[in-house]
């Protein structure tokens, strides 16, 4: 439309948020999960580096954590499941034991006031191995300190059923005395829980792990289902070390990083010319053949533009029978004086920022005199005309 159109194959600067949405696009090592297991079992653990099991070829009883990545943006929760699972054809009646290899918060697979809770897991910040981790628990008792419940109940038997998850409890009920040999319900073994933070040992049972617990009708128990409780601090960049175990001697051991949220980029788009159009205010008519004069001012740097720029003076522009003239590109500053208005000197001068918002998109600019209030709007992505 104008011979002072320069819009092609000049690019304009915009920051965008990369926002990483594939895990294999993190640059991070991912460390090899351990798995801990009593003598007469047997590990496996998957490709995925997601997912580690144990196996107890003894008991017949399968130990499984996972987290749902092994890369973490600092911000973001890490979510863990966690189950057990009969790997027999058959029932499976199992005694309760207190095997644990490492002391940390109990997970609610069943209902309140039911103990002990098969599971205990903890997340430090650092690369540990099992040995490492039994070592540093020795002084800890987060634990189940918090049970206060007058009515409560001693797990004995997890009865599992045939290649499942699913158990039924016995054990005593604890309610003017001990009633043995008692049902105490039907639960699946298995919890999924999110934690938006890691813990220090020695583990404090009431300083760090105090909403662990909450009212029931006979006291206070674990929530169920698991919530996953409140971490003593936020995650931050690093590389952090999960352990999970459970009460039969097996222990999971998982690696994952942390990292700081990407960092703003800078990239080039395509810009497109600004049409100023100055209209009438009262009656919307165009002011045709309008003489403006223009100058234009770009940052030296792109991805920079609150920072130096280059002015320059681009005479005097005819609007046409529209009252329309264009100008180039989205990006810059423009600067427009009307020296006379209906044969009239008038001398007022405006401006105008052509941002980031018009990449790829004309931007069309009404200026309704005498008045001097400006409107602006965006084309669609790609058309070249307002």
């Amino acid at each position: 439309m104008g011979p002072r159109r320069r819009a092609i194959g000049r690019t304009l600067a915009i920051v965008l948020i990369l926002i990483v949405i594939a895990i294999g696009t993190i640059a991070f090592v991912f460390y090899n999960s351990q798995v801990g297991a009593p003598p007469g079992s047997s590990t496996s653990s998957s490709t995925s580096s997601e997912e580690r099991t144990v196996t107890s070829s003894n008991l017949g009883i399968q130990l499984t954590a996972s987290t749902n990545t092994t890369a973490v943006v600092v911000g973001h929760k890490l979510n863990i499941a966690v189950g057990l699972f009969n790997t027999l054809p058959e029932m499976n009646n199992v005694s309760t034991e207190d095997d644990l290899s490492i002391n940390g918060f109990p997970i609610a697979v069943w209902g309140p006031c039911a103990a002990p809770l098969p599971f205990q897991f903890v997340i430090v910040s650092g690369n540990y191995s099992l040995a490492n981790l039994k070592a540093m628990t020795t002084n800890s008792s987060a634990g189940e300190a918090g049970y206060t419940c007058t009515a409560g109940a001693a797990v004995k038997f997890v009865v599992f059923q045939p290649d499942s998850d699913q158990a039924n409890l016995t054990g005593t009920v604890m309610i003017a005395g001990e009633v043995p040999h008692q049902p105490l319900g039907t639960y699946h073994v298995e919890s999924n829980f999110s934690v938006a933070g890691y813990w220090g040992y020695p583990l404090s049972a009431f300083g760090d792990s105090g909403d662990l617990y909450t009212p029931t009708g006979s006291g206070s128990s674990f929530q169920y289902p698991e919530v996953g409780p409140l971490t003593s601090h936020a995650f931050v960049p690093g590389v952090y070390t999960l352990a999970v175990a459970d009460e039969w001697g097996q222990t999971v051991v998982i690696h994952f990083t942390v990292a700081a949220p990407a960092t703003p980029g800078c990239i080039q788009l395509e810009s497109e010319p600004l049409f100023l159009t100055v209209r009438n205010g009262s009656s919307g008519h165009p002011f045709s053949h309008l003489e403006v004069q223009v100058k234009e001012s770009t940052p030296a740097d792109l991805c920079s533009p609150s920072g130096p720029s280059t002015t320059e003076n681009l005479g005097a522009m005819y609007a046409d029978v529209n009252g329309t003239i264009e100008v180039c590109c989205t990006g810059s500053t423009f600067f427009f004086s009307i020296p006379y208005l209906n044969g009239s000197y008038f001398g007022s001068g405006y401006s105008v920022n052509s941002t980031a918002t018009g990449a790829e998109s004309v931007q069309c600019v009404t200026l309704s005199l005498p008045g001097g209030s400006v409107t602006t709007t965006y084309g669609a992505q790609f058309q070249d005309h307002c």
